[in-house]
């Protein structure tokens, strides 16, 4: 079950975020993991883990509309209009992360609890941040990865702990592999934007743009920049 699970949660994520071709979301993608899915959880042979999952996958699917503005922009999790997102799948998913709980917790429990969270919030700025980055410490504890790790950092910047999250971040700057990943790379650009040190934001997002193959992330990334640059004229007068 567990492999079985990992490959549903990969088909998912792959149409959520494409890897390849022109379109960041594939739909069919994330609907043929969500079919499967609930076939599965109309077996006999499932489990808890199995209705976290696809509570995960319900709380993301909900958000799609939303990811996108009217001219097909990507957009980022602030400027998005969360009216779009769908509330009936927003229900479903939490009646199935409810049925899901129990003595022991997967990573699929922690993922769909941090989705719930984001959904549960009415906008951005009332984001249970601090509770999301203890979800993201407890999974990092029973799973330890880098690509958690970056989420965690990014939790805790906006949970307040600016000096943590950077300390973090600059860790996983050190891993020649990680210092290749784009989203890393975006991260560092989004908080050093936020943080008023335009030069060192306007770097990493030109990084970034070396760094993915998709032309919206690119469009995305150079919207930052010249962003970046407007504020820059802006303080210059």
């Amino acid at each position: 079950m567990p492999i079985v699970h990992k490959i549903l949660y990969l088909i998912f994520n792959e149409g959520y975020k494409s890897s390849w071709g022109k379109e960041l979301l594939r739909e069919e993608l994330c609907e043929d993991a969500l079919l499967m899915t609930r076939y599965l959880l109309e077996t006999s042979i499932h489990n808890k883990d199995t209705k976290a999952l696809y509570a995960l996958m319900l709380f993301n699917a909900a958000r799609f509309k939303s990811r996108f503005g009217i001219s097909g922009e990507l957009l980022d999790l602030e400027e998005q209009d969360r009216s779009l997102w769908n509330q009936d799948l927003i229900a479903l998913a939490n009646k199935f992360l409810k049925q899901s709980a129990g003595n022991t917790a997967s990573s699929y429990h922690y993922e769909a609890s941090i989705a719930y969270l984001h959904c549960k919030a009415k906008n951005f700025e009332s984001i249970d941040w601090a509770t999301i980055g203890n979800l993201y410490m407890q999974l990092l504890q029973s799973s330890p990865n880098p690509f958690v790790e970056l989420n965690y950092a990014i939790a805790l910047y906006f949970s307040g702990k600016k000096e943590k999250a950077f300390e973090i971040l600059t860790g996983l700057r050190q891993k020649s592999f990680l210092d290749q990943y784009y989203l890393l790379n975006a991260t560092l650009g989004k908080i050093n934007f936020m943080e008023g040190n335009y030069n060192k934001a306007k770097e990493f997002y030109t990084k970034t743009l070396e760094q993915t193959n998709s032309e919206t992330e690119k469009d995305f990334f150079r919207r930052m920049i010249n962003k970046i640059s407007d504020r820059e004229k802006l303080a210059l007068n």
